[in-house]
């Protein structure tokens, strides 16, 4: 969840207040090439939305991806009908051709009127986009104002197009921020993780800066993107849920989820392939598989008694010992060995939620089909990465995921490990 300075009870109240009827704002803010503002919108919006979309970004959270964010296409994405400001402005275009909105940045928050804040009734403003200007369409007095996230800014066609090298001992968190650095990124939330490069990076001028900074932060299980504020951000992966969509009184799921389940993308084993370790030309090479009685395990899916081993290979020249290739090993199981499940429903608007948070939904009773039963309080928990925020009051937020699920059986060791 993206911060938003509130104390605990604030915070709390901030909540309560979302699945309940309030007021809200949307402000609008146009900024010049270094990000400082210059226009403001608020009363003038008339509609729009901001879609985000990480499921073909990442593979930290169990979905089929090249290393970091190397699917060509920003995460958040805006698209906004204003109506025409009374005095032009140097972004808008004032002939046709002419594209003076080129360096432009515009950033958007969601302002929600909370009654029970401790310093009395209040706006909770939440930053949910900050991005470049990318495109803009005229209709009489109502501008569309398109805009994507500042990844797009790191990736191909934005090429780095000079050599910059990355050294073995550097900090993997000093690494990213001079990569984006050299892009002229400014805008940083990056905390002071301790892990080291082990290997000489060298960036030549073809390199995508956002690809390489991703991955950087991949081979550090870290996930880096940038937030609501326009921050490149880093941060652990989630693994506690930050929210959780109940229905009934006082919820905020609006529909029932629909569920859709695929096994297509479902592997048993994980080799790990690594560099040789010092003093040793012998590349290191270990294999994680689960417990025979995981349903999903080479034992349990054998035909004719023969195992059915359903393989991924993770070559990884930044593992030089065997403990790293283990744990990588270990992870990438517990990510592959699952079943892919889409789930698609509306709720409330949470604007204050991002993308990778992990955040789960509660059904209330269900009625099947066939003989009449009642199916009481299915709980999905799932990493968020596609839903879509609208800046309408009468439109809902969607949520349309794609997540994979794991069987675990309380008590025994998740899965077993063969070195080599």
């Amino acid at each position: 969840m993206i911060p938003l300075g509130l104390s605990a009870d604030d915070q709390a109240a901030y909540e309560r207040t979302l699945a309940s009827s309030h007021r809200i704002r949307k402000t609008v803010r146009v900024h010049d090439r270094d990000e400082r503002v210059i226009h403001e919108f608020q009363g003038a919006i008339l509609s729009g939305s901001v879609h985000v979309d990480m499921s073909g970004t990442t593979s930290q959270l169990g979905f089929a991806a090249g290393d970091g964010n190397s699917s060509g296409r920003p995460v958040r994405t805006l698209e906004l009908t204003v109506l025409l400001p009374r005095k032009d402005q140097a972004w808008n275009p004032s002939t046709p051709g002419e594209a003076a909105f080129a360096d432009n940045f515009i950033s958007v928050e969601y302002g929600v009127w909370v009654e029970d804040l401790a310093a009395g009734p209040g706006w909770v403003d939440v930053p949910i986009f900050w991005g470049p200007i990318t495109g803009i369409d005229q209709d009489g007095d109502q501008i569309t104002i398109r805009g994507s996230g500042k990844e797009v800014l790191g990736m191909d066609p934005v090429l780095l197009w000079k050599t910059i090298n990355v050294y073995p001992g550097q900090s993997r968190v000093g690494a990213i921020r001079w990569i984006l650095a050299n892009i002229g990124e400014k805008r940083f939330d990056l905390p002071a993780f301790t892990s080291k490069m082990r290997n000489r990076w060298s960036l030549d001028r073809r390199a995508e800066p956002w690809v390489m900074a991703s991955s950087i932060a991949r081979y550090g299980n870290w996930q880096l993107f940038y937030d609501g504020r326009g921050r490149a951000r880093l941060r652990e992966y989630p693994r506690n849920v930050m929210w959780t969509w109940r229905s009934g009184e006082g919820g905020t799921l609006l529909t029932k989820p629909k569920i859709s389940y695929d096994l297509s993308a479902m592997r048993n084993v994980v080799e790990v392939v690594g560099s040789p370790p010092s003093g040793s030309t012998r590349q290191i090479r270990t294999e994680s598989r689960p417990p025979s009685w995981h349903p999903l395990s080479p034992w349990s899916l054998r035909r004719n008694g023969e195992r059915r081993n359903v393989v991924h290979v993770e070559d990884n020249a930044d593992v030089n010992n065997r403990a790293e290739a283990r744990a990588l090993g270990d992870r990438l199981l517990d990510q592959h060995i699952t079943a892919g499940v889409q789930i698609e429903f509306d709720s409330l608007v949470i604007p204050h939620l991002e993308e990778g948070d992990r955040v789960a939904v509660k059904v209330g009773p269900t009625y099947a089909s066939g003989p009449q039963r009642v199916l009481e309080g299915q709980t999905f928990e799932f990493s968020l990465l596609q839903f879509t925020i609208p800046l309408s009051s009468d439109e809902p937020m969607s949520i349309g995921l794609n997540r994979r699920v794991s069987w675990r059986r309380r008590g025994e060791t998740p899965f077993y490990r063969w070195t080599r």
